[in-house]
């Protein structure tokens, strides 16, 4: 079973925060296709994400790109394409690693 990756998660103010992959060293970056990647050494405002609460203690991913929401795609990808946090697909859960 391939291990999950996992994410540094920095607060850079006003409700921004980066995601950095701890595998890859770079941060999460949102493309002209909308498509969630790694591979930015530096944060821009492809990698800036306002995160937001939603129900349940769940969180929503909004781009400072392009200002769409993050949503799991139906082939199970991550793309900022979503112009409201109406479903689960666009709604995340934080979990905190010791």
């Amino acid at each position: 079973m391939k291990k999950p990756e996992t994410f540094t998660l920095e607060y850079i103010g006003n409700k921004l925060y980066t995601f950095k992959s701890e595998r890859a060293g770079s941060y999460v970056s949102v493309g002209d296709d909308q498509l969630l990647t790694t591979g930015s050494a530096t944060a821009g405002n492809a990698e800036k994400f306002i995160v937001s609460q939603a129900a349940n203690r769940l969180i929503t991913l909004q781009s400072q790109e392009n200002h769409l929401f993050v949503s799991v795609t139906s082939d199970n990808q991550l793309r900022a394409s979503a112009s409201a946090s109406n479903t689960d697909n666009e709604r995340f859960i934080v979990l905190h690693q010791k």
